[in-house]
């Protein structure tokens, strides 16, 4: 089973403080509030309920939020965008998150997942959420800010698109994206 996970740090605003400033040096004074989420997506067998326990041990409530199989929808933004590896680029963050993730199995009592999950592969990617007032040009633009087209495929949607298909949340793998 396709499973997608949504990971928001609890101090979004003041860490992507930055990121507005600096789109606003480049002439994106529009762009009013930003989200940037670690996406990780995998193939195996098990429960929401099973994956909510592994993961967070790995990530602490206090400090993350986790939308598993749900996309995170706040109120307050006008585009999203989800940037992917290309798949020939190696995704270390993905093996690294996929170790970490084998290692809290070994701990656990969930033995059937242990089994299914070293047969997949974990891929990351990013998704960004931008609040203002500009056109499917500036936000394409924008991602060229974020990604590197030698080693990075991205996705844009509007707020409605977003919405009516569920997020990115129908994606095969962050390395299958498409332009």
């Amino acid at each position: 089973m396709q499973h997608r996970i949504e990971i928001l740090q609890n101090d979004n605003a003041n860490r992507y403080q930055k990121t507005i400033e600096t789109l606003h040096s480049l002439g994106y004074i529009d762009v009013l509030r930003i989200y940037v989420l670690d996406v990780l997506t995998f193939d195996a067998q098990c429960s929401t309920e099973q994956l909510q326990a592994i993961l967070t041990t790995l990530y602490n409530s206090s400090n993350y939020q986790l939308f598993i199989n749900a996309p995170f929808m706040p109120n307050e933004f006008t585009w999203a965008m989800e940037i992917g590896l290309l798949p020939t680029v190696e995704d270390v963050v993905g093996k690294e998150v996929h170790k970490k993730i084998l290692q809290q199995l070994q701990k656990s009592e969930i033995s059937n997942m242990q089994t299914d999950f070293e047969r997949c592969s974990v891929q990351s990617s990013k998704m960004v959420l931008l609040d203002g007032f500009l056109s499917m040009g500036q936000v394409q633009t924008i991602s060229e800010q974020f990604a590197d087209e030698r080693i990075h495929t991205t996705r844009i949607k509007n707020r409605t698109a977003y919405r009516n298909s569920n997020g990115f949340c129908n994606s095969i793998s962050a390395a299958n994206l498409s332009k």
